[in-house]
This record gives C-alpha cells, sequence and structure tokens, in this order.
C-alpha cells in the first residue's frame, strides 16, 4: 500500500522530544517578533551594531523566524506526515547555529549568543530525526 502525506502515522519522537522542539520552535517564533518590534535593543543586549541597516536586517530576520518557526510549529501538531518541513526545518535550525557561533568567533556578536546556537543545534538535530523517521515508512 502506497502511503500518502495525508496519512495519520503515530508520533515517531517521544513525548518529551517532541515538547521540547515545539518549546524552541515557540521561543524562536517569540524572539522574532521581538526582533521586529525592538531590533536595536536585541542588538545592544547582544553587543552588536545598532544602526539603521542592522535594525532593518534584524526586523526581516525576525519576520523568517516567525514564519519558519510557525511551520514548524503547525507541522509538529498535525497528525499528517510531513517529512519535508522537518527536513527543512533541520536545515535552517543547523544553518542559524553555525552562523551564529561563527559570528560569536568573529566578535560581531558576545558569547551570550551562544545559548541561542546550542538550542538551534538541538532543533536541528530534533528535526532531522523526525524527518528521517517519517520520510521512509
Amino acid at each position: 500500500m502506497i502511503q500518502t502525506p495525508h496519512q495519520v502515522l503515530e508520533d515517531p519522537l517521544d513525548p518529551h522530544s517532541k515538547r521540547l522542539l515545539l518549546g524552541i520552535a515557540a521561543a524562536t517564533a517569540a524572539s522574532g517578533a521581538l526582533q521586529i518590534v525592538a531590533p536595536g535593543r536585541l542588538l545592544r543586549g547582544l553587543s552588536a551594531n545598532d544602526d539603521a541597516t542592522s535594525r532593518a536586517l534584524f526586523r526581516m530576520l525576525g519576520m523568517f523566524m516567525v514564519v519558519t518557526s510557525g511551520t514548524l510549529i503547525q507541522a509538529l501538531l498535525s497528525p499528517m506526515r510531513q517529512p519535508i518541513v522537518m527536513f527543512w526545518a533541520s536545515a535552517t535550525k543547523l544553518g542559524a547555529a553555525a552562523i551564529m557561533a561563527n559570528n560569536v568567533r568573529r566578535g560581531v556578536f558576545s558569547k551570550r549568543a551562544l545559548p541561542v546556537a546550542g538550542a538551534d543545534l538541538l532543533a536541528s538535530v530534533l528535526a532531522a530525526l523526525r524527518w528521517n523517521r517519517r520520510r521512509g515508512a
């Protein structure tokens, strides 16, 4: 029998991992919303440049964080298979972790940004595991 993306399947993540991934996605959406409304304050908190260009780019990044996190949350709460969402969520979180860590290394952001990179890396691993378990079957 061929399975379609619309079939309801059991959740391949244990409840704790799913809650953790949902929590990281919700925190990412919330921090993205903060970047939209208060980019200067957040940039200063990261010891980063607080100029018009940085604020504009931070707002744009915040919008993408809200949208991609909302997509991930919706996919996690859906009973339907959505492996492609998990794949791209994992890739996005891995890229974010690498870029954030590199920016800390280069002195663009303070070390206060490292927990964010760690949370993104963890979310990337959890989403990749979910993608791997859901893409086959």
